[in-house]
């Protein structure tokens, strides 16, 4: 039904950590209601719609069933669209809407000092749109969410794989944004692990 719309930012397979497993990743969905700025025309139709995620900030949390991974995530989505107007003009509408997951680890074992946001990796499967009219966008982001607890002193984390032929210091990736990224960005920036 909506076949037409291109989707931007789902993460390909050679972009995962090798670390990422069944066992040490959580999956979910997170559904999102959007709505055009009023300031902005009526939608005709829906031209793209772009994705990305930014993991602000994580913190360990001791529970009943054992360590938990705590994470604040800002979904960045991008939308261009066809205006209902006569002169049918491209228009787009951006949001950045937060919501947190948590993570369950496998091991009773953690290090405190080993986390921060360069430890976890996430990773969008899938865009799922569900409807829309002139005002009103539904949508669902399936995503994955893969931890790296070191267990030791080694307290590098996950850094995305760059494109070809591309300078990764100044790589901005629509599929996942790397860890250098976040140094020179204000919005989305935490200060990396550091060792003892």
């Amino acid at each position: 039904m909506f076949d037409n719309i291109s989707i931007t930012g789902i993460t390909p397979l050679d972009y995962y950590p090798d670390k990422c497993t069944i066992t040490n990743c959580k999956q979910n969905i997170e559904s999102i209601s959007l709505c055009i700025p009023c300031q902005k025309p009526d939608m005709e139709s829906i031209n793209e719609i772009k994705v990305s995620f930014c993991i602000n900030s994580c913190k360990l949390l001791n529970t009943i069933l054992g360590p938990k991974i705590l994470a604040n995530i800002t979904s960045k989505i991008k939308v261009i669209y066809t205006a209902k107007n006569p002169e049918q003009s491209l228009h787009s509408a951006h949001w950045d809407i937060n919501f947190c997951d948590f993570i369950l680890l496998e091991t009773p074992y953690y290090d405190k000092r080993n986390l921060c946001t360069s430890n976890l990796f996430i990773g969008l499967e899938d865009v799922c749109i569900l409807g829309y009219d002139e005002r009103y966008i539904e949508l669902s982001l399936l995503y994955i969410l893969c931890p790296n607890i070191n267990m030791s002193n080694n307290t590098k984390g996950y850094v995305c794989k760059p494109e070809p032929n591309t300078n990764s210091k100044n790589l901005k990736n629509t599929y996942y944004y790397p860890v250098d990224y976040y140094e020179n960005s204000s919005c989305c920036y935490q200060k990396p692990c550091k060792s003892d």
